[in-house]
């Protein structure tokens, strides 16, 4: 059930991304998180958004988590990338 849940959130989110929605992405994604709150891909998704609304803090925050806690994984390597990438 809650691969089910991550995956339809991820969706949604990713489609409201495209979209240029992503306020909206930002609360489905916090939303989210509140409900699977270690999920790596739900973190990197949210510091996607954070950063696409120009929260660079916030952003900064949730791809620092995930960078640490998985430094070798694919999300923790896609976190990575994106920090370098946003302005100090």
């Amino acid at each position: 059930m809650e691969q089910t849940l991550v995956e339809g959130q991820l969706g949604l989110a990713a489609s409201l991304l495209a979209l240029n929605r992503a306020e909206e992405a930002v609360i489905q994604l916090e939303s989210a998180s509140n409900h699977v709150p270690d999920n790596n891909d739900i973190l990197v998704a949210l510091g996607d958004a954070y950063f696409k609304v120009g929260r660079f803090s916030e952003a900064r925050a949730r791809l620092e988590q995930v960078a640490k806690s998985d430094p070798t994984g694919a999300a923790g390597r896609r976190a990575a990338d994106m920090l370098r990438n946003l302005p100090r």
